[in-house]
């Protein structure tokens, strides 16, 4: 009310309006700016490994490292080239978890079509 007083007083049209316009623009832009650097943190930085737990995430890509590819279909052994446990290890969180969830889905995908095979062959 006061700023629309003053800018009366000054003559000028549809400042006050312009002013507040301006200032809601300026509010969105900072919540954005706010919830973008939050969301950055969380999934571009180690922040994102630490709320994974990833003791347990390093812990089943080490067994599953040492169960071996060999039972694994040619495409899904791929997953092992050009990497050692180290290196994987070291590798950022979020590629690490995928990487898990891939050997974990194509040891299933194995298992089921074991179990399919054994299913439909008579004894």
């Amino acid at each position: 009310m006061v700023q629309s007083a003053h800018f009366k007083e000054l003559k000028l049209r549809q400042v006050g309006q312009k002013w507040a316009s301006l200032l809601i623009m300026a509010v969105w832009e900072f919540t954005w700016t706010l919830w973008d650097h939050c969301n950055n943190v969380l999934h571009n930085s180690d922040v994102h490994d630490q709320l994974l737990d990833m003791d347990s995430i390093d812990l089943a890509i080490i067994e599953e490292w040492h169960g071996g590819r060999e039972e694994l279909i040619r495409m899904d052994r791929m997953q092992w080239k050009g990497l050692d446990l180290e290196t994987l290890l070291a590798k950022r969180g979020q590629f690490r978890c995928n990487w898990l969830s891939f050997v974990q889905t194509a040891r299933i995908a194995i298992l089921n079509q074991l179990e399919d095979h054994d299913v439909s062959e008579p004894e």
